[in-house]
Formats: C-alpha cells, sequence, structure tokens
C-alpha cells in the first residue's frame, strides 16, 4: 500500500497457488485474474479476487488520517467460496476508485481517490 499526492493505492500480488506443484508454488503468476471492487453508499469497499484459494499477505499498517480506515479479510460462510478471496475495505471519507491490473509480475492494483 503506498500513499500518493492526491490517491491511495492498494496492491494484490498474485502468486501461484500450491495445488499448481512444488516447482510453481509461491512464484510470481502470469495472470493477475479476475476481480469485483463494489463501492457502497456507507464508505465502504467489498473485493473480490476471483481465482484464488487463499491469501497470505498480513494487512498493511495503515496511516493515521488516510482515506481508509480498516481493511478487513472476510470469511464465513457468506463468503466461503473456495475459488475467491474477499476483502472489506472502510473508507473515511467519500472516494472514486480506479482498478487495473499489471503483469510481469502480475498484480491487482486499486487507487482510492479523494
Amino acid at each position: 500500500m503506498g500513499e500518493h499526492q492526491g490517491f491511495t493505492r492498494i496492491v494484490f500480488d498474485v502468486t501461484y497457488w500450491q495445488g499448481y506443484g512444488k516447482p510453481q508454488a509461491g512464484k510470481p503468476a502470469d495472470k493477475a485474474g479476475h476481480y469485483t471492487f463494489t463501492l457502497h453508499p456507507d464508505l465502504s469497499i467489498e473485493a473480490e479476487l476471483a481465482g484464488f484459494r487463499s491469501t497470505t499477505t498480513a494487512i498493511p499498517s495503515l496511516p493515521k488520517g488516510g482515506i481508509i480506515r480498516t481493511i478487513k479479510r472476510l470469511s464465513g460462510e457468506e463468503y466461503g467460496d473456495d475459488s475467491a478471496v474477499f476483502y472489506r475495505i472502510t473508507l473515511r471519507r467519500n472516494a472514486r476508485l480506479k482498478a487495473f491490473t499489471l503483469k510481469d509480475p502480475a498484480r491487482i492494483v486499486l487507487d482510492v481517490y479523494e
């Protein structure tokens, strides 16, 4: 995660899952997969990263007063799909989003603009 002039960037690195076999497990993936970021009126973003079975990344520490209030991994029965990973990102104020992927290595990028 990085703070920039006018926006905050969250980057999700994509690596191969252990189910692909030991030679590729944990290495950067070729493709980023599918994603959906939904901005809700209550100043929360629901992130669905499809095609992923797990995540190993720790939630980064968030700067006080920044636009991002919290980032939480969602779990439980309603998020029990084993082919997707879900997050809820809460904001301190209104924002607009821009999401895109990068290659070499594969990443999903979310820019949150104030």
